[in-house]
This record gives C-alpha cells, structure tokens and sequence, in this order.
C-alpha cells in the first residue's frame, strides 16, 4: 500500500494523524525533502530539478550564483576550492558544472578533465577574459564560457540554453 511506504505505518488511512497532529513534524518534511533531493523533484513546485555544481572561490559570487539558481528552481551544490570539487564530481551526478578557472587547488581546466568523461556539460565563470583564454576553454571541452563581471539574467539564460542543447 503506497500510503504505508511514505508515512511508515501499518495503520489503515481513517486511524492517520490529521494535518494538525503528527504527521506534519519538523522530521516528516526533513524526510520529504531529502526523498524530493534523491529522486531530483522540486519539493516546493513538485517538477524535476537539475543538479548544478558551482566552483568558485570568491564566497560572495559563488553564495550569488546559488541563490539565483535556486530560486530560478535548480539544485545546486558549491565547492570554493579544486580538491572540494574533484571530491564532489566522484561522489555525485550533476547536470551542470559553472566553473571558475583560477581555483585553489585544483583548476577549472582541470576539473574540466574530471568533467567530460562524465558527459556533463560545463560553463566556465571567470575573470580571465583574453581571447585566447576563451579559445582555450573551449577547445578543450566547455559548452560556454562567461567573463566576471557578468549579469545573473545572462548566466540564468545560458544555464538554461546548455541544459536544453544537451537534453538535461
């Protein structure tokens, strides 16, 4: 009975807690979050969410970049540094990395390396904005590249054109 599976009783649905007992403790929406996380749905809005890794080492950027991704309705995950982030990429499946070139640690082009085996598209996010760098980058493998200073709108866009390229 599927009822019994997400609230873990055996207790037929007339004997259930009303909305206001409970059921509806802090412990219940802890657990409907982290169920919405692992099978990738909004818990807000009901709909799929794509995971996104952000890394960057400027806190005050990559605390930005999270928080307009996430109300745009993405999941995301940050690392401020490389060795962070290689970690992240083994444990976890993303559908996007935003990367930052010049990291502590590990650097963008070479999480990139970790990334492409993968399959999962990249976007770097940096300051380094010669031509060449931006040749560089996408050469070696990224689907987009943004300079810093850069508008939220622009980035919001182009999440959301390379997650549509790719089929995520």
């Amino acid at each position: 009975f599927p009822a019994m599976l997400l609230f873990g009783s055996q207790q037929p649905l007339s004997r259930r807690p009303t909305p206001n007992s409970s059921l509806l403790t802090p412990n219940f929406y802890t657990t409907w979050r982290q169920l919405c996380a692992i099978l990738k749905i909004n818990s807000d809005w009901g709909h799929w969410m794509n995971r996104i890794l952000i890394v960057e080492d400027e806190i005050t950027i990559s605390r930005l970049i999270a928080v307009s991704l996430r109300r745009a309705g993405y999941d995301c995950t940050v690392a401020n540094d490389g060795s962070t982030a290689a970690d992240l990429i083994a444990e976890h499946d993303f559908d996007l990395a935003l990367l930052d070139i010049m990291l502590p640690g590990l650097d963008g082009y070479e999480l990139l390396g970790y990334l492409r085996p993968l399959g999962v598209p990249v976007i770097f996010i940096t300051a380094k904005g010669a031509t060449k760098d931006r040749v560089r980058g996408l050469q070696l493998g990224a689907d987009d590249y943004i300079v810093k200073p850069f508008e939220i709108e622009e980035l919001l866009a182009r999440v959301e054109a390379v997650l549509r390229r790719t089929g995520r």
